[in-house]
């Protein structure tokens, strides 16, 4: 019987220190959060608008 007691309590300990799923799904969407918003600012940057257009108007050049 001890055994079996030792590997619940093996069993509890490690449940409550893994995070739950809740908690790696929300850090998961956080980083594509994080991602998207580079991207966006990328985007929205005249560096990538000049680039675009350049590369954009050498495409109907042809």
């Amino acid at each position: 019987m001890p055994l079996i007691q030792s590997a619940m309590a093996l069993r509890t300990v490690s449940i409550q220190q893994s995070p739950s799923l809740a908690e790696v799904v929300d850090e998961g969407l956080e980083q594509i959060q994080e991602k998207n918003n580079v991207g966006q600012k990328l985007h929205n940057s005249t560096a990538f608008h000049g680039w675009v257009d350049k590369n954009a108007a050498w495409s109907t050049d042809i």
